[in-house]
């Protein structure tokens, strides 16, 4: 089958052997009109699969994130082989929300320009309330795939803070999942920021994610019984 998420220029004719997302299955070798969705940045373009932040996340993670790199649509005609086509199909998932993908390229590039600092308050808090009321649990699963990127642990340890001065990301078992995950990382700061956001949203659920944790470095395991201390009044 034709799948090469090598990159390439416009001018390439090997883009015609992309395999796009929309098609209609066909005969063995005969050409169709397919619909290609490509990353665009500068001269070079990327073919986009339903599953490619799956498949090529790490190795075009700089494109993924770029907020400035945009997507378009093309009509390509492809000789397409049936039985791989069949196969590439089956494991493809669905295409996620613009505003998902939107969101997610603002998030890191407001961090990237911005730290977060304790104390004041960070443009990422107001955008992530907004997403919040408008797309609720696509949000929170997006945010959550972020706090528990093994390969982004700053990004990730950025976003659960930001995540834990908002109440409304706070409740339930879904809060209290996030930081017992975030808890598990390698990441001191990724653990650092699930006790802080443990600390601000507060209540027993919290109390229970960071009793059921074995924190290894001591001052943070300091950190972590103070909270606890404090969120229980003993």
């Amino acid at each position: 089958m034709f799948l090469n998420m090598q990159p390439r220029t416009e001018k390439s004719a090997s883009i015609r052997k992309a395999v796009p997302p929309k098609y209609h299955l066909s005969n063995s070798g005969e050409e169709q009109q397919y619909e290609a969705i490509f990353f665009l940045k500068g001269n070079q373009s990327w073919p986009v699969s339903r599953d490619f932040h799956k498949m090529q996340y790490k190795e075009y993670k700089a494109i993924y994130y770029d907020p400035s790199a945009s997507l378009f649509r093309r009509s390509l005609p492809v000789f397409v082989d049936e039985e791989a086509l069949r196969e590439f199909i089956s494991i493809e998932t669905p295409q996620e929300d613009p505003r998902i993908e939107n969101l997610k390229w603002k998030l890191a590039a407001l961090f990237e320009s911005e730290p977060i600092e304790d104390g004041y308050n960070h443009p990422a808090e107001k955008v992530l309330e907004n997403a919040i009321r408008e797309l609720g649990d696509r949000t929170l699963t997006l945010t959550k795939s972020m706090v528990l990127d093994a390969s982004q642990p700053s990004l990730g340890a950025s976003v659960l803070r930001c995540l834990g001065r908002l109440p409304a990301a706070g409740a339930g078992q879904w809060a209290k999942a996030l930081v017992s995950e975030a808890l598990k990382s390698r990441s001191i700061e990724v653990r650092g920021a699930a006790i802080q956001a443990a600390e601000n949203w507060g209540g027993d659920l919290m109390v229970e994610a960071l009793r059921e944790h074995k924190e290894t470095v001591p001052w943070l395991n300091d950190y972590k019984e103070g909270v606890v201390r404090d969120l229980t009044g003993n």
